[in-house]
């Protein structure tokens, strides 16, 4: 009887302490997975304010552009609506010069070209104005190339797409012009869209809603023909005295002028720059962007990242994304979990190290 009732005791014995040692490697386990979680957490909301900081002088940057581009326009409506135009010997000689003129007023302001969109047929009727609106677009564009360390691409074309007129800082060699305007269908093509697909399509609106601003289209990033290289363009519509347009005008900028903030050197994962179609306008990253990465970003586009929600989660990445001013581009980031796995390597091995350390000195 005493056998029995000793045996029970040695069984409830074992039980207490086999159950209280699991007990407390639960607790312990369940410590460090919540610490883990905590420190996900404090990385990924860390690396969300800091790209914050970065995003910012993207917006400011299209904000400015469209400020200047709007000043800009609002200047060559009044000159044009002041009905003025340039002596008729000039057109002559734009005519004799196969619909060619370059005009600078003074050595101190960048130089305009006034092309036509055939060498050919006789000048546009409105030859006369254009040429004297190339005056007015001449200061303007000389300080916009200033305040950008010299460098600025930019031209105006009228709607009926007759004529064209271009400046660039720095100025293109003869010969770039040369081959600029060997053909000029396709310049004129490549500048103000195909014949059929214009640049602004009919439905784009003319002023900001709401206000008498010229209202600012941004455009697909492209190869620029003037520049020789990925630009972004923004374009605006000039309206006359019926409020009708009777040009565009359009202002290119590097893609890396647009990006300069953002620093790949000390980023984790990748940014990318998407239009609303999900085009790639650019990148940054410390390692090459790979298609599933571009994929992840799309897909989270399409699920409104950056305007319903700023960060989304999927099995195998973190992404969080910001709108663009009005540009309807969105910024985002994106890194796998493994990336954030290796980034947080340390704390994670401190804490698991720390969590076997309790484990160990815990009564068996």
């Amino acid at each position: 009887m005493q056998s029995r009732e000793l045996n029970r005791f040695r069984r409830y014995q074992h039980m207490m302490m086999y159950g209280g040692a699991a007990t407390a490697t639960a607790v312990v386990i369940a410590a460090f997975v919540i610490n883990a979680i905590s420190t996900v957490s404090a990385y990924t909301a860390r690396e969300s304010e800091l790209l914050s900081l970065d995003v910012r002088p993207v917006i400011d940057f299209t904000v400015r552009a469209e400020a200047t581009l709007r000043s800009n326009v609002q200047s060559l409506e009044l000159a044009w609506n002041a009905g003025g135009a340039a002596p008729p010997d000039t057109v002559a000689r734009f005519s004799r010069d196969r619909n060619l003129l370059r005009v600078q007023q003074t050595p101190d302001v960048l130089q305009i070209l006034v092309a036509g969109a055939s060498p050919s047929n006789p000048p546009a009727p409105a030859a006369g104005r254009f040429i004297r609106l190339s005056e007015t677009m001449a200061g303007p564009s000389t300080v916009i190339a200033a305040r950008n360390g010299g460098e600025l691409t930019a031209y105006l074309y009228s709607t009926d797409r007759s004529l064209m007129l271009l400046t660039a800082s720095p100025w293109p060699s003869d010969v770039r012009w040369a081959t600029l305007l060997a053909n000029r269908s396709t310049l004129f093509d490549a500048l103000a869209g195909p014949q059929g697909k214009p640049l602004l399509p009919a439905d784009a609106p003319l002023r900001k809603p709401g206000t008498t601003w010229p209202a600012v289209h941004w455009l697909p990033a492209y190869d620029s023909p003037l520049a020789g290289q990925r630009r972004v363009r923004v374009a605006a519509a000039m309206l006359d005295s019926q409020r009708k347009p009777f040009g565009v005008v359009v202002v290119e900028r590097s893609v890396e002028a647009l990006t300069a903030s953002l620093d790949a050197a000390s980023l984790n994962g990748s940014l990318l720059l998407l239009a609303r179609d999900g085009t790639v306008i650019a990148s940054r990253s410390r390692h090459p962007v790979d298609n599933r990465t571009i994929a992840a970003a799309r897909e989270a586009l399409a699920d409104g990242i950056g305007t319903a929600r700023q960060r989304a989660n999927t099995t195998d990445y973190r992404l969080a994304g910001w709108q663009i001013g009005d540009t309807g581009w969105t910024l985002v980031h994106v890194e796998s979990w493994l990336g954030v796995a290796t980034e947080l390597r340390g704390p994670l091995l401190t804490s698991l190290a720390t969590t076997s350390a309790i484990r160990s000195a815990t009564p068996a």
